[in-house]
């Protein structure tokens, strides 16, 4: 019977381990930035690194755009938590986490613009190998509906009627119906 109770009496020790862990993970690293890959792909890379460095455990807790990867790193009682945080609010947002010292990996679903690589030039030059990593490429579809007789656009036409400069499907040789866009907010990286 003794057994039995200091069985019980370490699985709740170890329990009460499990459960101070997620209130005291160690943050390894910020990333803040793009929505496109902040989505779905960030947090998922974040939960596959983890688990590749030996931490079990791991899940991903989602609050709105916010994202905190956890897991517990350690064996028996000698337990930690580790996490990485994730905020996807727009590419915009994580050059300027970054250069605010809030970030220490921006996601970007665009080039970096000039403005924000001068804002950043202390951290190095982030047009190098070093500073930029390709993880994926964006695709973008145009899709008209069947019923519309524009069969074909140019780039430029695309450019005009996102920036609002064509508004009525006539100038394109369609019917004369306004032109209904639905695309990411203007925030995203995507956008630009």
């Amino acid at each position: 019977m003794k057994k039995v109770i200091v069985s019980m009496l370490s699985l709740g020790i170890l329990s009460c381990a499990m459960m101070s862990w997620a209130e005291s993970a160690r943050v390894l690293f910020t990333i803040h930035g793009s929505n496109t890959i902040g989505a779905s792909l960030a947090p998922q890379c974040a939960k596959a690194y983890l688990e590749s460095t030996g931490v079990h455990n791991v899940n991903i807790y989602q609050e709105e755009n916010e994202y905190l990867v956890r897991g517990v790193r350690g064996i028996g009682l000698d337990l930690h938590g580790v996490a990485i945080k994730i905020a996807a609010h727009g590419s915009s947002t994580g050059f300027s986490a970054m250069q605010n010292y809030q970030a220490d990996l921006a996601m970007s679903s665009r080039p970096i613009k000039n403005a924000e690589a001068k804002a950043l030039a202390s951290l190095g030059n982030m047009y190098s190998r070093e500073s930029e990593h390709t993880i994926a490429i964006d695709g973008l579809a145009v899709l008209v509906h069947p019923d519309n007789p524009v069969s074909t656009l140019t780039i430029d036409q695309i450019a005009q009627l996102f920036s609002g400069e064509i508004r009525n499907w006539k100038l394109l040789g369609g019917n004369d119906a306004p032109v209904h866009i639905y695309a990411r907010d203007d925030s995203s990286g995507t956008w630009d």
